[in-house]
């Protein structure tokens, strides 16, 4: 692992992304910044910062060709390119609104999906409830229970709500098979005697992941795993902070990593690694088999979840991944004003 960035060029990173040009993008609070590495000794010397916008810091960046799309705020926003490698902030439009302005389990990340319609996962305080979101025919889900996974058109002429019942997802990624991977939020239940651990989905549309905001006194419900009634975990990471979540879809890494997912622990400082085993394949037409793998969670059969990297002991808190043009594994570093960093793995 070498180090990209420091905190002078990405400090306390919150998204991480790459361009049309294959530059890494950073964002944090108050800043979006192209890193670039002039000299060519693989490693970044400048920072250009091509947008001040959001002041919260984004929590959703893609790029679609020039364009970019930043999920911050009360919604996912369109940013023009201006034909220099940089965007025209003055020139953004909301192409989808969700939550109020702020932080917390609002709208997170934003990534086109393979049947070319745009996806955003949300929290359970990005408003995502009612039919406001479930506005087009054939939407999987038609009332929402906060925190959920929409989808909407190119022409941003209308969406639809894909699966809910989610804490707060932050990432997701899609498989080479182009299903949906969404790891959710580990929490407690008040008054009850269960805790439930981070959990990845293979998401499962039109059904609920188990969460569920209510008012009454208990404020909010998250069954058990063996509760029937909810789409079941493919893994359980234990006490975790989800972040990154990258499919590694290169053949710069041995074969045994490539389609396999790996998943960022901001919390424990750590990289964990799912290879792709039974990823791709459903069993009986039903779902994915689990077993137990080493860290108290479920796996699929003849793999298991496994940490590819630890660096808790280093202060690694570790924010986003995305596979490079070069097929390295780049992470990044920061939030709640942590030092900031990338590093190339």
């Amino acid at each position: 692992m070498f180090l990209y960035a420091d905190d002078s060029l990405a400090g306390s990173v919150k998204k991480m992304t790459f361009d049309s040009q294959g530059r890494v993008v950073v964002a944090g609070r108050g800043y979006i910044r192209v890193l670039r590495d002039t000299s060519g000794a693989g490693r970044a010397d400048e920072a250009e910062v091509i947008s001040e916008f959001p002041e919260f810091g984004a929590r959703g960046l893609f790029f679609e060709g020039e364009d970019l799309l930043v999920s911050a705020e009360d919604g996912v926003y369109r940013l023009p390119g201006d034909g220099k490698g940089g965007v025209v902030e003055e020139e953004r439009e909301r192409v989808l609104r969700h939550a109020v302005a702020g932080t917390g389990h609002t709208g997170n990340s934003v990534r086109r999906g393979p049947d070319g319609w745009y996806y955003l996962v949300a929290g359970d305080h990005a408003g995502i409830r009612g039919r406001q979101h479930a506005t087009l025919p054939g939407s999987p889900v038609k009332w929402p229970r906060r925190g959920a996974v929409v989808r909407f058109r190119p022409d941003r002429e209308g969406s639809q709500v894909v699966a809910d019942g989610f804490h707060n997802p932050y990432d997701f990624a899609f498989s080479p098979e182009g299903r949906m991977l969404v790891w959710d939020q580990t929490d407690r239940t008040p008054h009850l005697p269960w805790y439930v651990p981070g959990r990845v989905f293979d998401v499962a549309q039109g059904l609920s992941h188990g969460w569920l905001y209510t008012r009454i006194a208990m404020s909010w419900w998250n069954p058990p795993t063996y509760f029937f009634d909810y789409a079941a975990p493919i893994a359980e990471t234990g006490d975790s902070t989800p972040t990154g979540v990258e499919v590694y879809r290169h053949r710069g890494f041995p074969e045994r990593y490539r389609g396999g997912l790996f998943l960022a622990d901001w919390s424990s400082g750590r990289i964990l690694f799912y290879p792709r085993g039974e990823l791709g394949r459903r069993e009986e037409g039903d779902g994915f088999r689990g077993g137990v793998d080493g860290l108290g969670g479920h796996r699929y059969e003849g793999t298991g979840l496994e940490v590819f990297l630890d660096g808790a002991r280093s202060g690694f808190s570790v924010t986003a991944l995305e596979v490079g043009p070069d097929g390295a594994l780049y992470a990044s570093t920061g939030g709640w004003g942590t030092r900031g960093a990338v590093y190339r793995i």
